[in-house]
């Protein structure tokens, strides 16, 4: 075994090779599993385990029950339910379960994939605004924020422009 050259403990070689080719499920903290697998067994007991891997389920379907708890957990609701008599399922934990089980239904080929054929346009938005973030955050290093308000392209001056070219097409 080699030393480490801090003198700590030996390193073993199967770490250095384990670390390149092993998914790091050390990286994904516990707590989340946890209340997915919460959610999951709500879910189980009122639709069976693992349903989805005999029926095919619809994508569609389940961005939307994702969506639905992510509008709860924003509005300020933390538990998805609070039945008597159920285990306390968290509108998080809702989520992890579910976008595991489109996981699972896809790797089992019964994930029936209903997204519209045509793609909208938010990826692009999404990253054009990114891109634009990363300007504003690149040009905020080189100089101070007081600078920023006015220059061509910083968040103040665009937020101006905008407003102005709104008004020049009503």
């Amino acid at each position: 075994m080699k030393k480490p050259l801090d003198g700590s403990k030996p390193l073993n070689p199967k770490d250095a090779l384990a670390a390149l080719t092993k998914v790091p499920m050390h990286l994904l903290p516990a707590i989340g599993p946890v209340h997915g697998a919460i959610s999951a067994g709500g879910g189980a007991a009122e639709y069976g385990p693992y349903n989805w891997r005999e029926v095919p389920i619809q994508l569609m379907e389940y961005i939307g029950a994702m969506e639905r708890h992510i509008t709860r957990l924003k509005d300020g609701e933390w538990y998805a339910n609070e039945k008597p008599g159920k285990p306390l399922q968290t509108d998080l934990g809702c989520i992890i379960a579910t976008a595991s089980i489109i996981l699972d239904a896809e790797a089992c080929g019964t994930l029936i994939d209903d997204r519209p054929e045509k793609p909208g346009g938010a990826p692009a938005v999404l990253d054009r605004f990114g891109k634009e973030r990363d300007d504003v955050a690149t040009t905020a290093k080189e100089g101070s924020l007081n600078d920023l308000a006015g220059r061509k392209g910083s968040p103040k001056a665009t937020l101006r422009n905008t407003k102005r070219s709104r008004k020049g097409r009503r």
